[in-house]
Protein backbone atom coordinates (compact mmCIF):
# COMPACT_ATOMS: atom_id res chain seq x y z
CA UNK A 1 0.00 0.00 0.00
CA UNK A 2 1.36 3.43 -0.84
CA UNK A 3 1.93 6.16 1.21
CA UNK A 4 -0.66 8.53 1.79
CA UNK A 5 0.17 12.34 0.72
CA UNK A 6 -2.59 14.43 1.07
CA UNK A 7 -1.16 16.65 3.78
CA UNK A 8 1.61 17.44 0.87
CA UNK A 9 -0.93 17.47 -2.17
CA UNK A 10 -3.78 19.19 -0.08
CA UNK A 11 -2.87 20.05 3.44
CA UNK A 12 0.31 22.71 3.01
CA UNK A 13 -1.99 24.61 0.47
CA UNK A 14 -4.95 24.56 3.37
CA UNK A 15 -2.50 25.58 6.02
CA UNK A 16 -1.42 28.72 3.28
CA UNK A 17 -5.04 29.57 2.56
CA UNK A 18 -5.48 29.57 6.32
CA UNK A 19 -8.40 26.76 5.44
CA UNK A 20 -9.91 24.23 7.98
CA UNK A 21 -8.29 20.65 7.47
CA UNK A 22 -10.14 18.00 6.35
CA UNK A 23 -10.78 15.00 9.36
CA UNK A 24 -8.83 12.93 7.07
CA UNK A 25 -5.84 15.06 8.17
CA UNK A 26 -6.71 13.92 11.98
CA UNK A 27 -6.94 10.35 11.65
CA UNK A 28 -4.60 9.40 9.24
CA UNK A 29 -1.20 8.30 10.50
CA UNK A 30 0.57 9.43 7.97
CA UNK A 31 -0.57 13.15 7.36
CA UNK A 32 -0.55 13.53 11.92
CA UNK A 33 3.37 12.85 11.21
CA UNK A 34 3.53 15.36 7.87
CA UNK A 35 1.26 18.04 9.75
CA UNK A 36 3.99 17.42 12.45
CA UNK A 37 7.01 18.05 10.68
CA UNK A 38 5.66 20.80 8.88
CA UNK A 39 4.59 22.44 12.62
CA UNK A 40 8.27 21.70 14.00
CA UNK A 41 10.14 23.55 11.05
CA UNK A 42 7.70 26.31 10.87
CA UNK A 43 8.28 26.87 14.75
CA UNK A 44 12.31 26.56 13.83
CA UNK A 45 12.24 28.90 11.10
CA UNK A 46 11.85 32.18 12.89
CA UNK A 47 14.84 31.17 15.44
CA UNK A 48 17.04 29.74 12.56
CA UNK A 49 19.56 32.98 12.00
CA UNK A 50 18.02 35.05 14.54
CA UNK A 51 21.78 36.64 15.12
CA UNK A 52 21.63 37.50 11.27
CA UNK A 53 20.68 40.50 8.89
CA UNK A 54 20.47 39.24 5.61
CA UNK A 55 21.47 41.99 2.83
CA UNK A 56 18.24 43.86 0.89
CA UNK A 57 18.39 41.30 -1.83
CA UNK A 58 17.95 38.42 0.59
CA UNK A 59 14.89 37.35 -0.85
CA UNK A 60 14.79 36.86 -4.32
CA UNK A 61 18.54 34.84 -3.51
CA UNK A 62 16.77 32.51 -1.48
CA UNK A 63 13.69 31.79 -3.40
CA UNK A 64 16.31 31.29 -5.97
CA UNK A 65 17.74 28.54 -4.06
CA UNK A 66 14.29 26.75 -2.91
CA UNK A 67 13.98 26.70 -6.91
CA UNK A 68 17.30 24.99 -7.74
CA UNK A 69 16.86 22.37 -5.15
CA UNK A 70 13.00 21.13 -7.16
CA UNK A 71 11.44 19.16 -4.30
CA UNK A 72 10.69 15.72 -5.65
CA UNK A 73 6.68 15.47 -6.40
CA UNK A 74 4.45 15.32 -3.39
CA UNK A 75 7.31 14.56 -1.04
CA UNK A 76 7.40 17.03 2.09
CA UNK A 77 10.76 15.54 3.48
CA UNK A 78 12.25 16.92 -0.44
CA UNK A 79 9.96 20.30 1.07
CA UNK A 80 11.33 20.29 4.20
CA UNK A 81 14.96 20.13 2.85
CA UNK A 82 14.44 22.76 0.10
CA UNK A 83 13.50 25.24 3.03
CA UNK A 84 16.59 24.60 4.67
CA UNK A 85 18.55 24.57 2.47
CA UNK A 86 17.63 28.20 1.78
CA UNK A 87 17.42 29.56 5.48
CA UNK A 88 21.03 27.89 5.48
CA UNK A 89 21.78 30.21 2.19
CA UNK A 90 20.79 33.08 3.89
CA UNK A 91 22.63 32.61 7.11
CA UNK A 92 25.79 31.91 5.34
CA UNK A 93 25.53 34.07 2.48
CA UNK A 94 24.56 37.20 4.36
CA UNK A 95 25.79 37.20 8.29
CA UNK A 96 25.11 40.29 9.78
CA UNK A 97 27.90 40.00 12.25
CA UNK A 98 28.08 43.91 11.93
CA UNK A 99 25.86 44.79 14.94
CA UNK A 100 27.50 41.65 16.82
CA UNK A 101 30.94 43.72 16.57
CA UNK A 102 32.07 45.56 19.59
CA UNK A 103 33.34 49.00 19.53
CA UNK A 104 36.82 49.29 18.33
CA UNK A 105 39.58 51.85 19.80
CA UNK A 106 42.44 53.34 17.66
CA UNK A 107 45.94 53.56 18.56
CA UNK A 108 49.21 55.09 16.75
CA UNK A 109 52.53 55.00 17.29
CA UNK A 110 55.67 56.21 15.50
CA UNK A 111 58.23 53.78 16.73
CA UNK A 112 58.04 53.65 20.13
CA UNK A 113 55.62 56.18 21.18
CA UNK A 114 52.44 55.84 21.36
CA UNK A 115 50.30 58.74 19.93
CA UNK A 116 46.50 58.39 21.64
CA UNK A 117 44.19 56.13 21.70
CA UNK A 118 40.22 55.99 21.24
CA UNK A 119 37.67 55.51 18.44
CA UNK A 120 38.48 58.24 16.63
CA UNK A 121 42.21 60.07 16.94
CA UNK A 122 42.60 63.67 16.73
CA UNK A 123 46.05 64.11 17.03
CA UNK A 124 47.80 64.26 13.98
CA UNK A 125 51.11 62.58 13.84
CA UNK A 126 53.72 63.55 10.90
CA UNK A 127 54.90 60.67 8.40
CA UNK A 128 57.91 61.92 6.86
CA UNK A 129 60.29 60.35 4.08
CA UNK A 130 61.56 57.02 5.08
CA UNK A 131 59.11 57.15 8.33
CA UNK A 132 56.45 54.53 9.38
CA UNK A 133 53.12 54.45 11.38
CA UNK A 134 51.80 51.56 12.98
CA UNK A 135 48.39 51.54 13.55
CA UNK A 136 46.30 49.26 15.65
CA UNK A 137 42.55 48.53 15.76
CA UNK A 138 41.70 46.56 19.19
CA UNK A 139 38.21 45.92 20.20
CA UNK A 140 36.68 46.59 23.24
CA UNK A 141 34.91 43.40 23.82
CA UNK A 142 34.49 39.89 22.71
CA UNK A 143 34.80 39.12 18.47
CA UNK A 144 32.18 36.17 17.92
CA UNK A 145 33.66 35.48 14.69
CA UNK A 146 36.65 36.15 11.97
CA UNK A 147 36.98 39.49 10.73
CA UNK A 148 38.30 41.46 7.76
CA UNK A 149 39.86 44.84 8.16
CA UNK A 150 40.17 47.62 5.26
CA UNK A 151 42.28 50.13 4.72
CA UNK A 152 42.24 53.33 2.47
CA UNK A 153 44.14 57.12 2.65
CA UNK A 154 41.33 59.82 2.28
CA UNK A 155 42.85 62.91 0.23
CA UNK A 156 42.24 65.02 -1.87
CA UNK A 157 41.47 62.79 -4.99
CA UNK A 158 39.35 60.36 -2.63
CA UNK A 159 39.99 57.00 -1.14
CA UNK A 160 42.49 55.42 -2.33
CA UNK A 161 43.47 51.71 -0.74
CA UNK A 162 46.72 51.58 1.39
CA UNK A 163 49.08 48.87 -0.28
CA UNK A 164 49.88 47.57 3.08
CA UNK A 165 47.50 44.38 4.32
CA UNK A 166 46.23 44.44 7.49
CA UNK A 167 47.26 42.01 9.71
CA UNK A 168 44.51 40.75 11.78
CA UNK A 169 44.62 38.65 14.63
CA UNK A 170 42.00 35.71 15.60
CA UNK A 171 40.53 37.67 19.11
CA UNK A 172 40.14 40.53 16.09
CA UNK A 173 42.19 42.86 16.67
CA UNK A 174 44.56 43.97 13.99
CA UNK A 175 47.27 45.73 13.21
CA UNK A 176 48.77 47.74 9.99
CA UNK A 177 52.15 49.61 9.43
CA UNK A 178 51.62 52.70 7.08
CA UNK A 179 54.84 53.35 5.22
CA UNK A 180 55.64 56.87 3.92
CA UNK A 181 56.23 55.51 0.50
CA UNK A 182 53.00 53.88 0.36
CA UNK A 183 51.57 54.77 -3.34
CA UNK A 184 48.04 55.83 -1.73
CA UNK A 185 49.33 58.65 0.20
CA UNK A 186 50.32 62.13 -0.55
CA UNK A 187 51.78 65.43 0.83
CA UNK A 188 49.70 67.17 2.79
CA UNK A 189 46.94 66.31 5.83
CA UNK A 190 45.17 63.30 4.87
CA UNK A 191 43.04 60.82 6.65
CA UNK A 192 43.41 56.98 7.42
CA UNK A 193 40.43 54.83 7.31
CA UNK A 194 39.94 51.61 7.86
CA UNK A 195 36.88 49.09 7.87
CA UNK A 196 36.46 46.41 10.45
CA UNK A 197 33.88 44.19 9.30
CA UNK A 198 32.79 40.28 9.50
CA UNK A 199 34.77 37.99 7.24
CA UNK A 200 33.00 37.78 4.07
CA UNK A 201 30.50 41.45 4.14
CA UNK A 202 33.14 43.63 4.64
CA UNK A 203 32.19 47.12 2.49
CA UNK A 204 33.79 48.25 -0.58
CA UNK A 205 35.46 51.60 -0.89
CA UNK A 206 32.37 53.09 -2.63
CA UNK A 207 30.38 52.10 0.58
CA UNK A 208 33.08 53.25 3.25
CA UNK A 209 32.94 56.74 1.21
CA UNK A 210 29.00 56.80 2.18
CA UNK A 211 29.73 55.96 5.56
CA UNK A 212 31.91 59.13 5.59
CA UNK A 213 29.48 61.05 4.06
CA UNK A 214 26.52 60.50 6.02
CA UNK A 215 28.10 58.84 9.11
CA UNK A 216 26.22 55.61 9.11
CA UNK A 217 27.32 51.98 8.61
CA UNK A 218 26.04 49.25 8.13
CA UNK A 219 26.75 47.80 11.48
CA UNK A 220 30.53 47.48 11.00
CA UNK A 221 33.31 49.48 12.31
CA UNK A 222 34.45 52.78 10.87
CA UNK A 223 37.62 54.44 12.24
CA UNK A 224 39.77 57.42 11.07
CA UNK A 225 43.16 58.93 12.30
CA UNK A 226 44.32 62.12 10.51
CA UNK A 227 47.95 62.03 9.39
CA UNK A 228 50.31 64.73 8.05
CA UNK A 229 52.50 63.68 5.72
CA UNK A 230 55.95 65.06 4.15
CA UNK A 231 57.44 64.72 0.92
CA UNK A 232 60.40 64.44 -0.21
Amino acid sequence: MSACERFEREGLAALDAGEALDPHFDDCAECRAARAAHARLAAALPRVGARYTPRGDWEARVLAAVARERPSRGRLVAWLAAALVAVAAAVLLFPRGAAELPVYGLSVSAGESPVRSGDTVQDAPVLGPGSALTVVLQPEGAVTGPVAVGAWALGPAGLRALAAAPEVAASGGARVRVEAGDPALVAGPITLVFAVAPAGAQPDAAAVQRALDTGTTDGWRLLRQPVVVRGP
